[in-house]
Formats: C-alpha cells, structure tokens, sequence
C-alpha cells in the first residue's frame, strides 16, 4: 500500500499529526515518513510494496508523487518515468520550480501529486 497524505496544522497543537501517523501506523502496519513539516501542514508519505511512490526536495520545497506519469513527457530523456519514482519526482519538483502552478500541463498519467512550498507557503 502506498498512501500521500497531509494535515493542516496552522501553528496549533500537532495532536492531529500524531494522531494521523498513530493510524496510519496501525492500519498499515508501517513507519508513516515526513516529507515536508512546514509551519502550517505537514506531508506524510507511506511506502509499500509496488513501488509508486516517490519524493523530492529542493530549496525548502517538497513534492510527493504516487501513481504513474507516461510517456510522451516533454523534455524528460532517460528511460521511462516508471523506472523511478524518486527521480520522476524530482523532476516534476523541477518543472514546478520553473513553471509554478503550471507544472502539470501536458502531463499524462495516474498520478496523485502535493507540493509543500515552505516560501509560498503553499501547501
């Protein structure tokens, strides 16, 4: 099981957080990871078998990826998105940093996507 989640937290009490990872955990039976912990929510990721899961940071931004992007996808040059979740990631986070919001046009796939942008304070 791969998941993506969040929780908004706006600077109050984490009990929220702590609760969303204690269920995760019991559910899933798995170590829930942070990705990004920004003032105002935070983004958690939980990896399992068949790997579609993948992260990047860059800069104080995080983007999480699960599901899967295709080919075409313009300016990506090396095998296929598939192969590497991690990698496909980062270079969705790439396309983020110069586009902005824009970064998932022509994007073609199933695929769930957040970006945490601690200096936009964009969740």
């Amino acid at each position: 099981m791969n998941l993506l989640g969040g929780c908004f937290h706006s600077g109050g009490p984490r009990a929220r957080l702590e609760r969303l990872l204690g269920h995760l955990e019991a559910t899933y039976h798995a170590t829930p990871r942070i990705e990004a912990d920004a003032r105002l929510a935070t983004l958690v990721g939980l990896e399992g078998p068949g790997r579609a899961y993948g992260c990047a940071t860059q800069g104080g931004v995080t983007l999480a990826l699960l599901g899967h992007i295709h080919q075409p996808l313009r300016d990506w040059e090396h095998g296929s998105p598939l192969d590497d979740p991690n990698r496909t990631a980062a270079f969705m986070l790439g396309r983020y940093r110069e586009r902005g919001l824009h970064f998932l046009d022509d994007v073609l796939g199933h695929f769930n996507v957040a970006v945490s942008d601690g200096d936009r304070i964009l969740l």
